[in-house]
């Protein structure tokens, strides 16, 4: 009885190690701390500054509020989440006593949804709305719109909170798994360029043996498309251009060789322009890569990639769906150098079978062996007649 009690325990052990791990479901919407930033009217709202930071790899808006208990601001469109999408997961952390919710308002007035059990302690937290419910007659009124966050509602002024994101579900189960998931998971490792992840970035230079061969995106087209090192005289290549990232901070700049793994640099320079930053870019990048040791002959894909701090590998290869060509790559031909000739003498020996060193010693010796004992028979022989 024991030994199938054993058996059973084990097969069950095996079945549940072998069953998939339920991930926490996507977002149907998803309001970052840099859309909510860009969304909202900060001038809607004289008691109410934000600002958008970022700490330990999580960027948010920050919100100072002061002399106001019933602090917000207005979308400068109605933020559009979808019709479906009426559950809400917030991200957000504060230290303000009297913080009682967050409040969505579906109109500049009424009706709102609300997010309530607020914890005051510093930490990020989630909390959650169902648009469907809240105060004053609130009524999702069919189109998915918002008109007016309330970052922070309660008794008390001169308050503050973050808020990391916003995320949006068509059921409350999949707002409340996402939240205690840990809001949106990174899966680390390599991927193509995703503006839905938070991907910025621009290629803007070439530069052959440290002259540049292509400035402006026509241009770079062009060249990126084959630069030509057959004759031998090229010795680097550089692609040069910008990315950023909403969610992660760039660890390095590395290149790709068709399908090898990346290889990483010192290829990462700030400051930054300020231009660049306002379009998403974190960093410039200047990947230099050297060539010489490309001898076959081949046109090879070098491929710009950004590591990031979350584990992710972006290939930087933009083509926004064929209308706008970022693709951050260069076709390279390669050099041929002939290999010289290593192969083994092939030439016959003079010799059929040559003996070896060991062989002719043995030899030797039995020759020296036959020789005594015929000396002894001799000798026997002559004393025997004697």
């Amino acid at each position: 009885m024991r030994k199938i009690i054993a058996i059973a325990l084990s097969a069950m052990m095996i079945i549940a190690l072998c069953l998939p791990v339920m991930a926490a479901a996507e977002p149907a919407f998803l309001e970052t701390a840099e859309d909510l930033y860009n969304d909202l009217d900060g001038t809607s709202n004289p008691s109410v500054v934000m600002t958008l930071d970022e700490a330990d790899g999580v960027k948010f808006v920050h919100f100072d509020v002061t002399g106001n208990n019933d602090p917000w601001l207005t979308f400068k469109t109605p933020l559009n989440v979808g019709e479906a999408n009426k559950y809400a997961a917030v991200k957000y952390r504060t230290s303000s006593a009297g913080v009682d919710s967050i409040d969505f308002y579906i109109a500049i007035d009424e009706p709102h949804a609300i997010a309530r059990n607020i914890v005051a302690d510093g930490e990020w937290h989630y909390t959650y709305a169902d648009m469907s419910e809240g105060g004053s007659s609130n009524k999702w009124d069919g189109n998915g719109t918002i008109a007016r966050f309330d970052m922070m509602a309660g008794s008390g002024t001169d308050w503050a909170i973050d808020i990391a994101e916003i995320a949006f579900f068509t059921s409350e189960d999949a707002a409340t798994e996402y939240g205690e998931a840990g809001g949106a998971q990174v899966e680390a490792g390599l991927r193509d360029f995703d503006s839905a992840k938070g991907d910025h970035m621009s290629y803007d230079k070439i530069y052959v043996n440290g002259g540049e061969i292509a400035d402006g995106n026509d241009a770079v087209i062009a060249a990126k498309a084959l630069v030509d090192g057959s004759d031998g005289t090229i010795e680097t290549v550089a692609m040069y251009g910008w990315y950023g990232n909403d969610n992660s901070k760039i660890e390095s700049f590395g290149y790709m060789i068709d399908d090898n793994d990346p290889v990483y640099g010192e290829f990462k320079f700030e400051p930054t322009e300020q231009a660049v930053i306002d379009n998403g870019g974190e960093s410039r990048y200047n990947i230099v890569i050297d060539v010489t040791g490309l001898k076959d002959g081949e046109t090879h894909k070098i491929q710009a990639v950004a590591k990031l701090e979350s584990g992710e590998i972006v290939k930087l290869n933009r083509n926004d769906n064929g209308t706008k060509d970022r693709d951050a790559y260069v076709n390279y031909k390669a050099q041929l150098v002939e290999e010289p000739d290593t192969q083994p003498d092939t030439q016959p020996d003079t010799q059929e079978n040559p003996p070896q060193t060991g062989d002719m010693t043995i030899a030797l010796i039995a020759v020296v062996a036959v020789l005594a004992v015929a000396a002894v028979v001799i000798i026997s022989k002559r004393k025997a007649f004697c």
